[in-house]
């Protein structure tokens, strides 16, 4: 690790007591639906329907925005379309005005950041993290005892990164056009 500045840290933030500090929003987590491509078609078109219809505008907001002290309440769902972030509806629901401000302001903020992160939403994402573990663990049994070089640390950096490319350019190669082409319209009505 290395002390931020402005020129290596451009997106920190600077507080008088400790200097720059670097941050990035996490956006992980959250939910998604998928659909094998194993089943019949009309099993397909169901599943499709049931996510479209989950996800939608009005049904969703009965989840995300629940009356307060319903069943619902207690599930707890994060806003997760524009259409949730409307500071009105929550208090309509109970909810108290400054804490959903504050609630909603740090997703916007987080979402406008530009050191944010995305989770990886790829059926191989376990891969990816298992390389970056094993990675970490190799370098730093490696390094026990030692300083590591600049060239210690680009030579697991390159590694890393070589067997990701690796594992995206694979999953990439199977992603076909015409499976896209099916996805377009259900993701279009989710808009």
């Amino acid at each position: 690790l290395v002390t931020c500045n402005k020129d290596i840290c451009p997106n920190a933030v600077y507080y008088d007591d400790i200097g720059f500090v670097n941050y990035a929003p996490y956006t992980g987590g959250g939910w998604g639906g998928a659909v094998n491509e194993n089943i019949s078609d009309e099993k397909k078109k169901l599943a499709m329907e049931f996510l479209t219809f989950f996800a939608s505008k009005e049904e969703s907001r009965k989840w995300v925005i629940p009356k307060v002290g319903s069943r619902e309440y207690y599930f707890g769902y994060d806003a997760y379309r524009l259409s949730h972030m409307n500071v009105e509806d929550y208090v309509e629901q109970g909810f108290d005005r400054e804490s959903t401000d504050a609630y909603l302001y740090s997703i916007k903020e987080g979402l406008a950041s530009p050191n944010l992160v995305l989770e990886i939403r790829i059926p191989e994402v376990a891969k990816i993290g298992s390389i970056l573990d094993i990675a970490a663990i190799n370098h730093l049994n490696t390094t026990k005892g030692i300083t590591a070089t600049d060239q210690m640390r680009r030579d697991v950096m390159t590694d890393v990164t070589t067997n990701w490319t690796k594992i995206i350019s694979d999953y990439d190669a199977r992603a076909t056009i015409e499976k896209m082409e099916k996805m377009l319209p259900q993701y279009q009505k989710l808009r």
